[in-house]
């Protein structure tokens, strides 16, 4: 349990996860498959702002360890150092 406390205290840029390189853009669009792939393993947060809109698919998103249900239509935002996690279907979009 002490790993995981640890981890959570650390905000993490995306390009961390060698997800997104960093740009100075203020506003950045992805699809969500860019975001899932690397998967991040474990609960973590940013230092952005994230907002996520699910079209297709179902899951969970948990925030702040309150978990969500996810189906399309959905909208989930969260401010910088808000802790987030989820699982998605694979067919999620």
């Amino acid at each position: 349990m002490k790993e995981k406390s640890r981890a959570l205290k650390q905000l993490h840029s995306m390009s961390e996860f060698g997800v997104v390189s960093d740009l100075a853009s203020t506003i950045r669009v992805n699809p969500l498959r860019e975001r899932l792939h690397p998967s991040v393993p474990f609960p973590h947060k940013h230092d952005f702002y994230q907002m996520m809109l699910l079209t297709k698919g179902r899951g969970w998103h948990e925030i702040d360890f309150a978990r969500h249900p996810v189906k399309p239509g959905r909208i989930f935002t969260m401010k910088p150092v808000q802790v987030h996690s989820w699982k998605l279907s694979p067919d999620a979009e």
